[in-house]
């Protein structure tokens, strides 16, 4: 898809709506977690990733892997907006026995791409994921999103280190970084700050873009050829002049 800012705006607010829906019907889930990555998931989806209803495991395809599982309802939305699911199926997210589980399950949904739900867990397949393919010498990209909760998990900084001593540049992580977790705030339950120089001190290449921003596009943002992260927060009161 061409970049088009009302094209992405619209199909995020469609499937916004449809998590939404989803999560009614199930009557529980994590509605904060799903509409804070949205805008990210729809750019994604639109601009980097293809999904064919008879071709979804093509070889050639870049991955997408929500690390932060809980907030799946939206990776549904946009496989229903694909033609991966049906109406009927985004009533039945977390019911027993529905295809639709509350985390991502690749035995009943095989394009969510993995399994995911224990914190810190996707990161790592993503990182083995990117691994193999550039072993391979495959050209496809590999993008993995993360919680900013959830880089609490000690195995997150394991996989840091990994991706750095490896330099995977087919990985690009963005962390949703909405500054909430839980039933708090990350400050209040364990803070992470100053995250961006966390990365950067191993050895990442660090952005720090707004989220909801469909402007800021990743392709306008300077590849060194190390594992790129994204800091996908809200910078509505910041001073633009100041980004990288």
């Amino acid at each position: 898809m061409k970049f088009n800012k009302k094209e992405l705006s619209n199909f995020s607010r469609q499937i916004s709506a449809i998590a939404l829906i989803s999560l009614y019907h199930a009557g529980s889930g994590h509605p904060g977690g799903v509409l804070s990555c949205s805008d990210i998931v729809s750019y994604l989806w639109k601009m980097k990733l293809t999904y064919d209803p008879k071709n979804y495991l093509d070889q050639k395809r870049n991955r997408l892997i929500l690390s932060k599982g809980h907030s799946v309802p939206i990776i549904y939305a946009a496989s229903f907006k694909s033609g991966l699911l049906n109406s009927n199926d985004i009533k039945t997210l977390r019911k027993i026995n529905s295809k639709l589980q509350g985390h991502p399950y690749v035995g009943t949904t095989p394009w969510v791409e993995s399994s995911t739900g224990s914190l810190g867990q996707g990161f790592s397949t993503a990182i083995g994921t990117a691994m193999a393919l550039k072993y391979k010498k495959k050209s496809n990209e590999v993008f993995v999103i993360l919680g900013d909760g959830e880089i609490q998990e000690g195995m997150v900084w394991e996989g840091a280190m990994t991706a750095a001593k490896f330099n995977l540049n087919n990985l690009t992580t963005i962390i949703d970084y909405n500054k909430l977790q839980s039933d708090d705030t990350n400050e209040n339950i364990m803070g992470i700050e100053p995250l961006g120089d966390k990365w950067k001190s191993f050895n990442w290449e660090v952005y720090e873009i707004d989220g909801h921003n469909f402007d800021e596009k990743l392709e306008s943002y300077h590849y060194l050829g190390t594992a790129l992260v994204f800091l996908g927060v809200y910078l509505a009161r910041k001073n633009y002049e100041n980004k990288p």
